[in-house]
């Protein structure tokens, strides 16, 4: 995967990018970065154009005027981020609130995405895990997002996974430099408190009476044992989608992706590959 940037949405975009094939785009979650799919990004990308870009605001992308910290401000990055690229239509996959964003996306301009997964999304339900709330109070905020590697361990091997020795010292080392970029946490505490998720979970976000208009197939990953979003968000949102369906993972947290690499990347292989 090469390191590269673009112009996009008022601001410098870094993404990588690699292979060749149908292009599929893979959507972090708040407060990552495109490393957060390490495990995931080569492989793919031996049968697709695999393209990972930061979210406006973490890890190397710079903020801009033109985002305003909503879900469906982050619609509007990833199809402003397709148009700077020249994309006209591709496959998705989005993580936690990067499903969120997804989402919105996909329910503005359907005919620009091909399959969907969504892994672990916000957006299907209100109920999160009281570590998002506890941000939004102020000054606590900024001590539980503190950019050290404390708060990364603490998020990934306690809060995030189940299978704790998946979250190698090589992944903590890399994602400690993506948080320590100078806009970081301040674009996790502003995402959080816009949103109002101390009072209202995720409300703002939640878009789970709408998902009976993806019409394009949908493939559903969750764990469960995710502690931040609860896999009966997946379970209900699919008897509502049309073309659907649901993978669980027991023995996982929050990264099915990262916990269940191989059986993850199988099952994108596959469900990418249908016709």
């Amino acid at each position: 995967m090469q390191s590269k940037t673009i112009p996009a949405y008022g601001t410098n975009v870094h993404f990588l990018d690699g292979g060749h094939g149908e292009p599929l785009l893979l959507i972090h979650g708040i407060g990552e970065s495109a490393y957060s799919w390490s495990a995931n990004s080569d492989v793919l990308a031996e049968k697709f154009h695999v393209i990972v870009p930061d979210l406006v605001g973490w890890a190397y992308t710079p903020p801009s005027r033109e985002h305003s910290y909503s879900a469906d401000s982050l619609g509007d990055f990833i199809l402003a981020f397709m148009v700077a690229l020249g994309l006209a239509q591709t496959n998705v996959v989005g993580w936690s609130l990067g499903g969120a964003a997804t989402l919105n996306a996909v329910l503005k301009a359907p005919q620009r995405f091909t399959r969907l997964m969504l892994v672990d999304p916000a957006g299907l339900g209100v109920e999160v895990h009281p570590i998002f709330r506890a941000i939004g109070v102020p000054v606590l905020g900024e001590l539980l997002t503190l950019p050290n590697m404390l708060t990364l361990i603490v998020n990934y091997r306690v809060l995030y996974t189940q299978r704790h020795r998946a979250v190698t010292d090589a992944f903590l080392k890399q994602a400690l430099q993506a948080v320590r970029q100078p806009w970081h946490q301040q674009s996790v505490l502003k995402t959080v408190r816009v949103n109002r998720a101390l009072q209202e979970g995720q409300k703002r976000v939640d878009v789970h009476e709408r998902v009976r208009e993806l019409t394009m197939p949908v493939q559903m990953v969750w764990g469960r044992q995710d502690k931040i979003i609860p896999a009966w968000h997946g379970e209900r949102a699919l008897k509502a989608m049309p073309n659907a369906q649901l993978t669980i993972y027991d023995d996982c947290g929050h990264m099915p992706f990262l916990e269940h690499a191989d059986e993850f990347n199988a099952l994108a292989l596959k469900f990418f590959s249908e016709t």
